[in-house]
């Protein structure tokens, strides 16, 4: 059984402020975004317990930690508290660093032309960052690995951020990340002081790790449980791509595999639609990427683990990639798919359970 703190601390000095006794805990680290977390507190404690009140967990100025056997694995922003007359708690929503690069704009005109590198450009918009005020300690704290220098914007493509636009910190990142780079957050004690860092990866954070985990008579058995949906809804063979402009006069492509209405599937059709490309090419590439993906009915598998079986949780992270094999009457299928978000799920007896979220197809090819 794994041993758990929860710590809050203060959002501009990093200081740690106390200790929460929590339950209903569950929390979850996603590659390119923030991840959550969300936990209950009693409103009044235990004889001999501390009350938590405003200055200890105030929502937008309060960190909070979370510590498994002494090794920080996840910590965020508190951002909502909520509560009734007829509940004895009250739910904590947090959600990680990266969430607040949503809450800031860029009010200064960035511009950025085909060929900028984008280890260049992300440098710039967080040095920019730097310059705003009251900024929550550690957000500035990036490091790049391996470099993404090398990396650029396409020719002919143009990133322009205007003053006037007032664009935030993380719809940007979001749209340069689709040029070739990832991120996740890394935590670590420094001192008393717990800190965090964005890392970004170029092109991918992407490691082989061999593991397999598997359901169902003749796999490993590794997994405890799944949910599996194969979905048609969302399959189309023929897709139309739509970039930059407006009416006739926007950027647009269509791409469709005769083969798969070959194989006895009807013709079923999409649209893909993203404003920031520019360039043609990346136009077609996008648009061949969704229909490898969607061209078949969906399959999307979650697995869920028993963090104390082997491979133990933490010898597998976001983005690497792992192999699901489900044996399960109809469902038989085996795949091997990079991991877009862990969750953790702690019972009221401390029981632990570690759901892994896959990768839709599209975005491991992107």
């Amino acid at each position: 059984m794994a041993d758990y703190r929860y710590l809050v601390g203060d959002v501009r000095t990093g200081a740690i402020r106390g200790e929460l006794e929590l339950t209903g805990v569950s929390y979850s680290n996603r590659l390119s975004g923030p991840g959550g977390f969300g936990a209950d507190v009693a409103k009044y404690p235990p004889r001999g317990g501390v009350a938590v009140d405003r200055s200890m967990l105030e929502p937008s100025n309060t960190t909070l930690w979370v510590e498994r056997d002494g090794e920080l694995v996840w910590g965020g922003i508190v951002w909502s508290v909520d509560g009734g007359s007829g509940n004895p708690t009250f739910r904590i929503s947090a959600q990680g660093f990266s969430s607040y690069l949503r809450r800031v704009f860029i009010n200064k005109a960035r511009l950025y032309s085909g060929g900028s590198d984008l280890f260049t450009i992300v440098s710039d918009l967080f040095s920019y960052l730097a310059t705003k005020q009251a900024l929550p300690y550690g957000i500035t704290t990036v490091s790049y690995t391996p470099t993404l220098a090398g990396k650029t914007i396409p020719a002919g493509e143009l990133l322009e951020y205007w003053d006037y636009q007032h664009q935030n910190f993380g719809e940007a990142i979001d749209q340069i990340a689709a040029y070739g780079f990832e991120y996740d957050v890394a935590y670590a004690w420094s001192g008393n002081t717990p800190t965090f860092t964005h890392r970004f990866f170029a092109p991918k954070k992407s490691f082989p790790t061999g593991l397999v985990f598997g359901y169902g008579e003749g796999s490993n058995e590794l997994v405890i449980g799944y949910d599996y949906t194969l979905d048609g809804l969302q399959q189309a063979n023929s897709f139309l791509g739509i970039g930059f402009g407006d009416g006739p006069a926007a950027l647009s492509t269509q791409v469709q595999d005769p083969a798969v209405l070959d194989g006895g599937y009807p013709f079923l059709e999409g649209i893909f639609t993203d404003k920031d490309i520019r360039a043609y090419t990346q136009l077609v590439e996008s648009t061949q990427e969704q229909l490898n993906y969607f061209k078949r009915p969906v399959v999307t598998p979650t697995v869920t683990l028993d963090p104390t079986i082997a491979p133990a949780y933490g010898s597998y992270s976001v983005g690497d990639e792992v192999t699901i094999d489900i044996r399960d009457g109809y469902i038989n299928e085996t795949a091997v798919n990079r991991i877009l978000e862990i969750g953790v799920s702690i019972t009221e007896t401390d029981v632990e359970q570690v759901t892994i979220t896959p990768m839709n197809k599209a975005d491991q090819a992107a």
